[in-house]
């Protein structure tokens, strides 16, 4: 976003709140566009700096039933991908997506994304673990392949389609929807899961990738 630096305050709100509308509009008309009928997005006021608030605040402010309903999602790169047996189940990056309640375990993320390509492909095209090796892409990156920025990561309308890796944590939450990034930082959208499994635009992967 454009440095606000020397500008009134006026004039600040203004800007964020242009940009705000533009981030909304480009990610609601996505959604409908796709079919999701039940979702919302929620702004919250910057000055309420809502990533340095703690968990609990943040599901009180948003309304989520639980802290467990409060998710993120990342990017993650396969720096071990051979192109030459690229297909729908075995692809450079991911979006994945886990609650901030856990945190990320790589060695079950490979292992699960060897399952993925193993169970799809011909035995003779079976990779083994030297062809899996999963890590968190750059900022830049991760922005270069989204279109948002840190802490405003969305998987709808995204710059480049990515199959998705959803944490069976999720998948199971009941009620049965969650809050993620909206793709602005202080915008979060909440979407039903059966929904997601169901509209995203490309192959959603459910499994167990987080420390438990």
């Amino acid at each position: 976003m454009e440095n606000f630096e020397g500008k009134s305050e006026a004039e600040k709100s203004l800007k964020e709140d242009v940009e705000y509308n533009l981030v909304i509009n480009k990610v609601k008309s996505y959604m409908l566009q796709h079919g999701y009928k039940s979702f919302g997005i929620i702004r919250v006021p910057s000055q309420l700096h809502y990533y340095e608030q703690s968990l609990e605040w943040r599901r009180e402010f948003i309304s989520a039933p639980s802290k467990d309903h409060l998710c993120k999602s990342i990017v993650m790169e396969n720096t071990s991908f051979d192109s030459a047996f690229q297909s729908p189940h075995y692809q450079q990056f991911y979006c994945v997506i886990i609650q901030y309640t856990t945190k990320i375990n790589s060695d079950k993320l490979m292992k699960l994304g060897r399952q993925i390509q193993n169970e799809s492909a011909s035995k003779e095209s079976r990779l083994g673990k030297k062809a899996f090796h999963f890590r968190l892409v750059p900022e830049e990156t991760s922005f270069q392949l989204t279109g948002y920025r840190h802490n405003a990561v969305t998987p709808f309308a995204m710059t480049e389609k990515m199959p998705m890796i959803l944490s069976d944590s999720i998948a199971t939450l009941q009620p049965g929807y969650f809050y993620l990034g909206g793709g602005a930082i202080d915008l979060k959208i909440r979407v039903a899961i059966q929904a997601l499994l169901t509209l995203y635009e490309s192959t959603v992967h459910i499994g167990d990738i987080v420390y438990k």
